[in-house]
């Protein structure tokens, strides 16, 4: 199947998984992408979505409307800890902070090379990035609002969501150089 026809199929299965979860969005067929906002659970309240398909993969993108202070140097490096502190053992996806501009999303690439992803698939990429956000959205927000320092804001949203990283690798604050 040439490029096109992949990057097309791959396309119109996003749309198809998209209208099944009811999702209002916003389709652009010259660029193979997909528009739309969805409700959390955090103060953080609301993430857009842009999803981008290529021919061997699907980008799901959700970004925060709540930017990190970038100009802010101590806040910023709060942050950035913060990012590293939630990324370390995270399964199926990521945070990036953009330290230009302060830009917080979650990303997932599902590597669609030589093979189709299933709708559970998509689906798992979408809600997977809900769940990051509704997880850690209030540490974000208070951390960016110089609320809590990065250390303290992660370890009370995985305590109380009961998230380990990597086996082996819960941190319960001790010995970690603070």
């Amino acid at each position: 199947m040439s490029g096109s026809n992949r990057s097309m199929m791959l396309y119109e299965k996003v749309g198809k998984v998209l209208g099944e979860l009811e999702m209002e969005y916003t389709p652009d067929g010259e660029d193979k992408s997909f528009r739309f906002s969805m409700g959390i659970k955090s103060k953080i309240r609301r993430i857009a979505f842009k999803i981008a398909v290529f021919d061997d993969a699907i980008l799901v993108c959700a970004v925060s409307p709540v930017a990190a202070p970038y100009r802010d140097k101590k806040r910023m490096r709060e942050a950035t800890e913060m990012i590293c502190r939630i990324n370390y053992g995270l399964r199926g996806g990521s945070f990036d902070l953009d330290v230009r501009d302060g830009t917080l999303l979650f990303r997932c690439w599902l590597d669609c090379e030589g093979a189709d992803p299933s709708d559970v698939m998509i689906r798992n990429a979408v809600g997977g990035a809900v769940a990051m956000f509704d997880r850690y959205g209030d540490a974000m927000f208070d951390v960016f609002r110089g609320a809590a320092p990065a250390r303290e804001a992660v370890l009370r949203a995985e305590r109380a969501a009961r998230v380990t990283g990597c086996p082996g690798a819960e941190d319960d604050g001790a010995g970690d150089g603070d």
